[in-house]
């Protein structure tokens, strides 16, 4: 497994987390009008309350991503996964995604959603070996996003012991909305 660190976005990442954004969605011939608005507007669409943006980084180099944001109380959305295809099958999905999963529970998340598509065979396969299932894909996902044929859910209540990435994302004092 890759040693990578998975820190808190910042603005000198913006332009590598894009860049991932833009070769796996071009490459897989996914790429939307509302992933050019949301990628132009990253703080904005993914660092209010309850959301975070999260890299790996290697050697100060940007090798994957994702946004993590919160639908309700209880249930997050975990979208814009991306690995650097030349560090793909080293561990970093599954990183990234167990990270995503540590701050939606520690903000009182009890599930984790997805949209995918079925032609990402090999991130589904990920998926369901950490605990994802297939759900029926909600209208409003796909008039959002015409390419996602795929919608997952994960039960985060197992992951409710102690992880020991829970901490950095533990708010101070107890779960309010405004601390979502």
């Amino acid at each position: 497994m890759a040693c990578v660190n998975i820190v808190p976005f910042r603005e000198e990442h913006a332009s590598a987390f894009r860049s991932l954004q833009y070769e796996w969605l071009t490459a897989n011939d996914l790429l939307e009008p509302c992933d050019v608005v949301e990628l132009a507007a990253l703080e904005d669409t993914y660092l209010g309350p309850g959301s975070a943006l999260r890299v790996a980084v290697d050697k100060r180099v940007v090798v994957g991503g994702y946004a993590v944001t919160a639908v309700d109380h209880e249930t997050f959305e975990l979208s814009r996964l991306a690995v650097a295809a030349a560090r793909r099958r080293q561990g970093i999905g599954r990183q990234l995604i167990e990270s995503a999963m540590d701050f939606a529970v520690s903000r009182g998340g009890t599930r984790l959603v997805l949209a995918s598509n079925s032609r990402l065979t090999a991130a589904l396969r990920l998926y369901e070996r950490l605990g994802f299932h297939y759900q029926p894909v909600p209208p409003a996902v796909a008039e959002k996003y015409r390419t996602a044929d795929i919608y997952m859910s994960a039960s985060l209540r197992v992951r409710t012991q102690r992880s020991p990435m829970l901490d950095q994302f533990r708010p101070a004092g107890p779960p309010t909305l405004s601390n979502l």
